[in-house]
């Protein structure tokens, strides 16, 4: 049954009050009440004058039947009195005619006069506009609707007493960590999202393998120092993303050179690609499609010691190369080396270097020994080493860093810094050598190559930087997968 509610209104409405009530039997409107009264004596027997209308004695009220359901439709029906002030609603009526009817706060409303001769008037439609409200599921922070997961991956740059600006992380992802049913098959669907500025952050797909490992690089814009609590979003689950990779802005931070190790080495021209804005990509000689094996992270490249190497930006083109003179230098690599001399990255064509990252036997009784060569305006070669002794059959990350004009130079063995010792004749202030880049071995007079590297090398750079020590402890951090921890996957 409807619920009903009876109007108390000293029959017009002043002083209105709503009480609960059974519904009342609707009476007649002719046998209940006349119109166009002065005083009472102009009434029938039995009815009184109020308000210029003779009603029954004793009936003092209006009924309204409240239409359950939608309350922007409603039902007002005057049964017993000819005007009335409803709240929303404000129907006059002269006479038996309805002359004026007003609503005043309402969606749709349908008012009825039940009075023989009262036709029914139906209200305009003043409809509330569409209005889409906001799905009160989706956490406020959600970055785009479209997406339907996402997870929180945290940096523990906890052990470092420097913020990184700009640093590239490593997002490995595997089945541990992700469930790749709910993202596209070559992860066109991803997005790395800043808290902080809601913006998508660049990313490069190196290597995407659902049955492996899968290498992303994402650039993070601040890691605080000291800190385990600095975080991006992944957003995944959009089927009709597209791709939106942006490899350049990846390494825009003083990268000159980065090569992921993982292109065609059968000899295609530049088939060794440099995801770093410079574009120096690589050709390998004298090498197989076979020699592309699993390394470090994905692919790398497996030298013979004999005759592989890698040339930068053409076979052994004599050129302007990455030529870094007088300003700071970072070079790195990851290696496993299975023989004892050998070049990592170099820049020197025979006597003439600007520059070199090699192993070799320095100290007794060590397999290898990281070292740095580079030459000064003045001519001659310095050359740095560690003593420190490091077995063949591993992998390790190995970097050298110089500061502006030569100086501060360091040596790091994944992550760390360790003691150097110099020796050599030249200055230290780097000169300009038009020789071209390898990796693998340097060259020993164009076309022929020399100190070759035995062993697999995956993931080499160089930048026009110095990289702090901070920045190497994290970068070897992130490149272990040691770096980021992932949090459980949030639907939408």
């Amino acid at each position: 049954m409807s619920p009903c509610w009876r109007f108390l209104a000293g029959l017009l409405g002043v002083g209105a009050v709503l009480v609960s009530g059974a519904c009342p039997l609707e009476v007649p409107l002719t046998s209940e009440l006349s119109f166009s009264c002065a005083n009472d004596s102009q009434c029938a027997a039995g009815q009184i004058c109020l308000e210029h209308m003779c009603v029954r004695e004793g009936l003092d009220a209006m009924v309204i039947d409240r239409v359950a359901g939608d309350a922007s439709a409603m039902d007002v029906v005057v049964e017993d009195v000819g005007t009335a002030d409803v709240g929303m609603a404000d129907v006059r009526m002269t006479d038996t005619r309805m002359t004026d009817t007003r609503i005043t706060d309402a969606g749709m409303m349908d008012v009825r006069i039940a009075d023989a001769g009262m036709t029914d008037a139906a209200m305009p439609d003043t409809a509330m506009p569409d209005t889409a409200m906001p799905d009160s599921t989706l956490p406020a922070d959600w970055w785009d609707a479209a997406w339907g997961w996402r997870q929180k991956l945290v940096f523990d740059n906890s052990a470092q007493a420097e913020a990184l600006s700009d640093f590239p992380v490593l997002v490995a992802l595997d089945t541990d960590v992700v469930d790749f049913g709910q993202i596209k098959d070559q992860g066109e669907d991803l997005r790395f999202v800043d808290p902080d500025s809601g913006a998508a952050l660049a990313h490069e797909i190196e290597r995407w393998d659902e049955g492996g490992t899968c290498i992303i690089w994402v650039k993070v814009p601040r890691i605080e120092a000291s800190s385990n609590q600095d975080f991006i979003w992944m957003y995944y689950g959009e089927p009709d993303a597209a791709d939106a990779q942006d490899v350049d802005a990846v390494w825009s931070n003083g990268y000159v050179g980065v090569w992921h190790m993982d292109g065609d080495p059968s000899g295609t021209p530049e088939g060794i690609p440099d995801s770093s804005p410079s574009a120096k990509h690589g050709t390998a000689i004298n090498m197989l499609a076979d020699d592309l094996v699993e390394g470090h992270l994905g692919f790398a490249l497996d030298f013979d010691g004999s005759d592989d190497v890698v040339g930068i930006n053409g076979s052994h083109a004599i050129g302007d190369v990455l030529d870094i003179v007088g300003g700071p230098l970072t070079l790195e690599g990851w290696i496993y080396p299975t023989g004892g001399n050998g070049t990592v990255v170099a820049k020197r064509n025979d006597g003439s270097t600007q520059w070199q990252l090699q192993i070799e036997h320095v100290t007794a009784g060590a397999d290898f020994n990281p070292s740095f060569v580079r030459s000064g305006i003045s001519g001659g070669s310095d050359f740095w080493y560690t003593s420190a002794s490091y077995s063949l059959g591993s992998w390790y990350h190995l970097a050298v860093t110089a500061g502006a004009d030569g100086a501060a130079q360091a040596i790091y063995v994944n992550g760390v810094s360790v003691p150097i010792t110099a020796s050599g004749s030249g200055d230290l202030v780097p000169r300009h050598v038009p020789t071209p880049v390898s990796i693998g071995a340097r060259w020993a007079g164009p076309p022929t190559p020399g100190f070759l590297l035995t062993g697999v090398i995956d993931e080499t750079r160089v930048s026009a930087t110095q990289r702090s020590d901070a920045w190497m402890a994290a970068q070897h951090l992130s490149m272990t997968r040691s770096f980021v921890s992932f949090d459980a996957a949030e639907p939408r």
